[in-house]
């Protein structure tokens, strides 16, 4: 299985993301939107991105993990955000590059959105991530 991180020439340079992940052979793993939902379904970090996406990104850890594969695996994240700023944005993805690969990062799409499945939840992940 092979994985390429590409930056065609006929789009913008990047920083902190890909344009595309070509991948070759493999499993692929469809991992389901995280929230910072602890084992008992409590929210944690009320009101804190930061302490939401850590624990968003905790639970997409271990559900890649959990399926053999690692946090590198993923090719492709989607991030929804309840009121979308640019302080937020800086929260969430400095959060979010601690848990991944930044030398080969994945594609990634950056969505605000006005709710989530319950009031107290700011972000909600996706992610696609190919295994051997």
């Amino acid at each position: 299985m092979s994985k390429e991180h590409l930056r065609p020439d006929t789009v913008h340079e990047t920083v902190g993301y890909s344009h595309v992940v070509k991948v070759t052979g493999g499993t692929t793993l469809y991992l389901a939107g995280q929230v910072a939902w602890d084992m008992d379904r409590n929210i944690l970090g009320k009101g804190d991105y930061t302490a939401q996406m850590r624990q968003a990104l905790e639970n997409m850890k271990g559900v890649v993990e959990a399926a053999g594969g690692t946090m590198d695996d993923i090719v492709k994240i989607t991030l929804y955000t309840v009121n979308y700023s640019t302080d937020v944005r800086a929260a969430i993805m400095n959060t979010l590059w601690e848990y991944l690969n930044t030398e080969k990062p994945p594609v990634t799409t950056l969505v605000g959105v006005a709710a989530l499945a319950q009031p107290d939840l700011l972000i909600d992940l996706d992610a696609i991530a190919v295994i051997d």
